[in-house]
């Protein structure tokens, strides 16, 4: 059963891709370099938020201890608990993501 792959990036840690699975459901797959198949790391509505995602779980895998929101500081928002608090350092996967984005835009 072979999806539509719409995109597909590489990066030092492996390789992402979104598929269409139908009904506005893109599926975003990870496939490390040591591993035999991708899984699947993340579902969204669009492509552009398919693409924050796998912006979001390379810097998990990069910088896996940058400081997060704990909500140990004060009172904060039950979705932002988790989030970084710091910006992640921007990559080439970043970089090939915005270039991505502008060319479907122009």
């Amino acid at each position: 059963m072979s999806k539509d792959i719409l995109v597909e990036f590489q990066s030092p840690v492996g390789t992402y891709h979104v598929e269409d699975h139908g009904a506005g459901v893109h599926a975003v797959f990870f496939k490390a370099k040591r591993a035999k198949k991708a899984k699947i790391i993340a579902n969204s509505s669009s492509l552009e938020s398919a693409l924050r995602r796998i912006s979001e779980h390379e810097g998990d895998l990069l910088e896996p201890d940058a400081p997060r929101v704990t909500g140990r500081e004060g009172p904060v928002s039950i979705y932002a608990v988790g989030r970084r608090l710091t910006p992640k350092t921007p990559t080439q996967l970043d970089r090939q993501i915005a270039e991505f984005l502008a060319s479907r835009k122009g």
